[in-house]
């Protein structure tokens, strides 16, 4: 009864709810970065109201998800009481017969006929209460790319909230990239090589905009400031600078004892900047595309991508240098080696050029989600593009490292990347010849699309979803994809 009850709720509490539209919040600061002109992001009212309605229906979805969840739970804990009750009624039919038989024996053809009945009755009732198990659990997404496939049909439960977050392709001073390697049990992105970066915190970051508020999905201090803690909690390295300018340095023994406390809450991130005279370096960080998670996922997130350039000036612990050409009377700021976290997320960290993280993905050394490898691509040519030539290579002096770097400024702004808005979804809807799928970047969610946001709509990704991960990842121009699709299948 309760199995049948708990869904007929469940589509109760998935009318829309009346909610009152929530003023969008005024930029409270303007940011800077490197040769990026200071700009300030006013949200207009109206642009909230449009997307209100859709955050609307997912706030009322939640007790409608839980309901569902719930009536899951019952209807799997009746077929497991009907299948033991199955179980219990064969042995009392079987010591029936048997006790009836030892009696009289005369009724053997009789009692036999009843213990057929008998059997027949309780594998009905055992066969009833598996179909109900079965259905529970194929109510289950467990397909690792099925999230991709669209936005969900008509009458489906509504989409999960995504929960924003922060994410930061880190560059060197040798212009290398910094990845962290997953640990196997995460939740997300499991034994998968990530940038630095995770969910936003009320308590460190303060409080993000609102699901119904547009300017939820958009660059905000809230983000910057999740970027430069979750580096600091990820790898070690610190992107905070002192009243001189310089990025701020602390021992090895404090750095260590602070990434802890900090990720436990047990002190405010800010906090322990004031401290030590610092404030978190936000003016720099360069937005690098947002993604939002598609909607058939149960586990979504939109995610502000940024990149940050340490100096040039300064040297690493066990890195070559690259202040060749630096003042000899200039100090010069220690970047720690990036360490892992201990093992709470991540097992491993290192720099290496964008052009060598893709090698080893392509020889599935390694696992790099899509959005990964599809911003490494973008900045492979102009980082480093000869990739990691060895360790007796020289280190290119600073003008071709600063070059490389400019080239990597002007290809963003040129390309408005630090506005692109990317939700990949699957173009054909289905694999192709050779197992992979083509994942269009043009979509920027649901929750972007009320604001005109694009995404890119001259590349794809395309992928082959395996159980251990994506694999065999690889960006191409759309058209000569959807033109070599096409030619496949004549």
């Amino acid at each position: 009864m309760a199995s049948r009850i708990a869904p007929k709720f469940a589509q109760m509490a998935a009318r829309p709810a009346a909610f009152r539209a929530v003023q969008p919040k005024v930029a409270q600061r303007a940011f800077s970065g490197l040769r990026q002109a200071t700009f300030v992001r006013p949200q207009a009212v109206s642009m909230a109201q449009k997307v209100a309605p859709a955050a609307r229906r997912a706030y009322s979805s939640e007790m409608a998800n839980a309901l569902v969840q719930v009536s899951q739970n019952i209807g799997m804990g009746n077929a497991a009481i009907g299948l033991g009750g199955a179980g219990i009624g064969i042995g009392l039919v079987f010591a029936a017969l048997l006790q009836g038989v030892a009696r009289n024996p005369s009724l053997r053809g009789q009692l036999f006929s009843y213990a057929i009945l008998g059997f027949a009755f309780v594998e009905a009732i055992g066969l009833f209460d598996l179909m109900v198990a079965m259905m529970c659990n194929m109510s289950k997404t467990t397909a690792l790319g099925k999230g991709y496939e669209g936005n969900g049909e008509k009458g489906k439960k509504a989409p999960a909230i995504p929960r924003p977050s922060s994410s930061v392709l880190l560059i060197s001073p040798q212009n290398h990239i910094l990845l962290l390697r997953r640990v196997q049990t995460s939740s997300s992105f499991a034994s998968a090589h990530v940038f630095p970066g995770g969910n936003i915190s009320p308590f460190h970051d303060g409080d993000p905009p609102v699901p119904e508020d547009a300017s939820r999905h958009h660059d905000s201090e809230v983000y910057r400031m999740a970027a430069v803690r979750e580096t600091f909690e990820e790898s070690g390295i610190l992107l905070a600078r002192t009243k001189d300018g310089r990025l701020l340095e602390v021992d090895e023994d404090e750095r260590v004892k602070v990434r802890k406390l900090v990720h436990g809450d047990k002190i405010k991130f800010e906090d322990w900047l004031e401290e030590k005279d610092a404030k978190a370096d936000l003016d720099n960080l360069i937005p690098f595309t947002r993604w939002i998670t598609p909607t058939n996922l149960p586990k979504r997130f939109t995610t502000q991508m940024y990149i940050y350039l340490l100096p040039l000036s300064n040297t690493s612990k066990n890195l070559p240098s690259s202040s060749s050409n630096a003042e000899e009377d200039e100090p010069e700021t220690m970047i720690p080696v990036p360490t892992h976290d201990g093992g709470l997320e991540h097992t491993a960290a290192r720099f290496l050029p964008p052009a060598t993280w893709l090698r080893l993905a392509r020889s599935s050394r390694i696992v790099l989600f899509p959005p990964q490898f599809f911003l490494m691509y973008l900045l492979s040519p102009f980082l480093c593009p000869q990739g990691d030539v060895g360790k007796e290579a020289p280190t290119p002096d600073a003008a071709t490292l600063q070059k490389q770097r400019d080239q990597v400024l002007d290809f963003v702004k040129q390309g408005n990347w630090g506005e692109k808005c990317i939700s990949p979804t699957v173009l054909g809807g289905k694999k192709r010849e050779d197992g992979r799928v083509v994942l269009g970047l043009d979509k920027p969610g649901a929750e972007a699309e009320a604001e005109g946001r694009k995404g890119d709509d001259e590349r794809v990704v395309l992928v082959e979803f395996k159980k251990e991960g994506p694999r065999r990842v690889e960006v191409g121009w759309r058209k000569e994809v959807l033109a070599e699709g096409r030619e496949n299948k004549l």
